[in-house]
């Protein structure tokens, strides 16, 4: 995957995020060394939820997104209304499909997802959606 066109697309959809949406909650914090205090408290979150709803029935209103770059140190907390991730992820999805150097097979050869299965995110129901532990990142993705 090129790094310019996946940054592309990585700010694209930040800014229609950021842009489209005054409840649009992002938290950057820089110089975080560790991070696990951060992950154990969303992981809390999510066996909470997951505990509260066990089947998985309930409606789901936000997407939430903690990320850790261990190189840089950077840590990212990003928590969006349902329906905008929905935009969001059709308008990258779309891009990406007219695009062969997007990375969408990059993205299922290397983590085993293919992004096309997460349209209508709602569906999942509340709770975990994706965990990513790389070596120079960690991912945790779930759904309120």
């Amino acid at each position: 995957m090129k790094k310019s066109t996946t940054a592309a697309l990585f700010v694209s959809l930040l800014a229609i995020l950021f842009l489209g949406s005054a409840c649009l909650g992002l938290h950057i914090r820089e110089g975080v060394r560790n991070a696990d205090p951060y992950f154990d408290r969303a992981r809390s979150e999510i066996q909470r939820i997951q505990a509260e709803d066990p089947g998985r029935h309930g409606a789901v209103h936000r997407l939430c997104v903690l990320v850790h770059d261990r190189q840089s140190n950077d840590l990212g907390e990003v928590s969006t209304p349902l329906w905008l991730a929905n935009v969001c992820l059709g308008i990258g999805l779309s891009a990406a499909e007219h695009d062969q150097e997007s990375g969408l097979q990059e993205c299922s050869e290397r983590y085993g997802l293919d992004l096309r299965s997460l349209k209508d995110l709602d569906r999942f129901g509340p709770g975990l959606l994706i965990e990513i532990e790389a070596e120079d990142s960690r991912v945790l993705v779930w759904l309120r």
